[in-house]
């Protein structure tokens, strides 16, 4: 299938992943992803072909936790409003669950007030 030239240098754990990805999401591979000794990466997909540097290609396989932390939250708050649609009697199943994830119990509560305030005053 690949040409001999081609050097695929891939871990166990790398094929685990994409292994399990395509398994559990019905994805498919389509491209490669490839890196030069200097770190440049090459991103090749259904034949479109994109150079991404050392430094963009880290931005992007490791963001900031901060912009992480905030997405997690922004998907919270969808959650919370999605319990408020549904009677809002389950909050403290989901306070509950936001905390076995890891979100301490007063950034949850917070994340539970802005979407309550936010859902009221979209009223």
């Amino acid at each position: 299938m690949f040409p001999e030239n081609l050097k695929l240098n891939m871990d166990r754990l790398t094929i685990s992943k994409a292994t399990s990805i395509c398994e559990i999401n019905n994805f498919e591979g389509t491209g490669f992803v490839m890196r030069n000794k200097d770190g440049r990466v090459c991103v090749i997909e259904k034949s479109a072909v994109r150079w991404i540097e050392n430094e963009e290609w880290w931005d992007i396989m490791h963001p900031a936790i901060d912009a992480v932390h905030e997405q997690q939250k922004r998907v919270l708050k969808q959650i919370v409003k999605s319990f408020i649609k549904e009677g809002g009697n389950q909050l403290h199943t989901l306070e509950r669950a936001m905390v076995d994830a890891g979100i301490g119990i007063p950034e949850s509560n917070q994340i539970i007030t802005e979407a309550v305030t936010e859902d009221i005053q979209g009223l």
